[in-house]
């Protein structure tokens, strides 16, 4: 092994347990301890880790500037008792633009080891931006390695202020249980919530529709009328097959050549041909309505802030004034079906 390439590996051994003796990290490297004092104190003079509390049996936190990527995740803290943090959660998003403006206002805290046990929010979007430090106070007499039960019972009383939900709730009442108990529970809910073999839906085989080869006219029709009448997208079934009777000579079968007529069954090949161009990736799924299809989306939010946010923003954007109210008369269109609204 080269020099450089040893030197690179106890860098990286010192990043990750910086808060450990030189003497503990020696015999993870394999090397001396005072090399580890040689390269820690370089670490230190690039800011890279904290600067190690020379007492080591105070119980008053310090508060230091580390390597972002020197911090470690308590790993009960996603899963066993909250939820993983979504990128593309609005509340992370909106939280992660306010330290990009504003900085990490609040310290972490975090155990001597290296573990956070507040802030792994602010944590997570300080790496999100690439920051190469953040302020942590470090708590010198706690590591996770010593006593995670400890560590873990901490990490909820931090967020015993926060508001959360009701399945996060049931998850801290877990922890805070006797050791006993709390596996006694956890035994119990994986076992309620593991699915058996018997209980899956197996699939058997695939059924495919035939190729398109009697009615190549009909389907370059449609594609061409999608596209042509892209600004008045989505398009119904009905409006596209009123088209395609303006096509003088269009063909409804290749092979029998039978021609395109206003009939019932020519619509029912109209509407067929463009749901297998849906489906095929031919024409864009939504360039077609489907008026008669209903589809139900709730409106549900992960808290009460999201939903208020969302109010707020939007709040007037929709109000118009009655321009009709001081006139004698106004204007009412009765149409046939839902399907021609969009061209009113």
């Amino acid at each position: 092994m080269s020099r450089a390439v040893a030197a690179v590996r106890i860098c990286n051994t010192i990043r990750s347990n910086w808060m450990l003796s030189d003497r503990a990290i020696s015999q993870m490297a394999g090397c001396k301890h005072r090399t580890i004092a040689k390269y820690r104190k370089q670490l230190e003079e690039d800011s890279e880790i904290g600067e190690r509390s020379k007492v080591s049996t105070t119980v008053q936190t310090r508060l230091d500037e580390v390597d972002t990527f020197a911090l470690n995740e308590v790993p009960e803290n996603f899963g066993l008792l909250y939820d993983p943090i979504r990128d593309d959660d609005p509340e992370f998003v909106s939280f992660v633009a306010d330290i990009a403006k504003n900085g990490v206002l609040v310290p972490l805290e975090s155990t001597a080891d290296g573990f956070v046990v507040s802030g792994h929010r602010r944590l997570a979007a300080a790496k999100k931006l690439k920051l190469k430090t953040v302020p942590v106070r470090v708590i010198p007499d706690l590591r996770y390695c010593d006593d995670p039960e400890r560590v873990v019972k901490l990490l909820v009383s931090y967020n015993s202020q926060r508001i959360k939900a009701t399945n996060t709730m049931v998850r801290e009442g877990i922890v805070a249980m006797n050791c006993k108990t709390r596996q006694a529970v956890r035994r119990y809910r994986r076992n309620k919530s593991q699915v058996t073999s018997s209980e899956a839906i197996e699939l058997r085989g695939k059924k495919t529709r035939s190729r398109i080869t009697e009615k190549i006219s009909l389907m370059n029709a449609i594609r061409e009328i999608v596209y042509e009448h892209e600004d008045e997208w989505p398009l119904s079934d009905r409006r596209v097959n009123y088209l395609l009777l303006n096509i003088r000579g269009l063909l409804r079968n290749d092979v029998l050549k039978s021609p395109f007529e206003n009939n019932e069954k020519c619509y029912k090949d109209v509407c067929d041909m463009i749901t297998r161009m849906r489906l095929n990736g031919m024409i864009p799924f939504d360039s077609i309505g489907d008026e008669t299809r209903p589809v139900v989306q709730w409106d549900t939010h992960r808290s009460v802030r999201t939903f208020v946010d969302r109010e707020l923003d939007g709040l007037f954007n929709h109000y118009f004034r009655d321009l009709l109210q001081s006139q004698p008369n106004h204007i009412e269109l009765l149409v046939e079906k839902n399907t021609v609204a969009t061209l009113l």
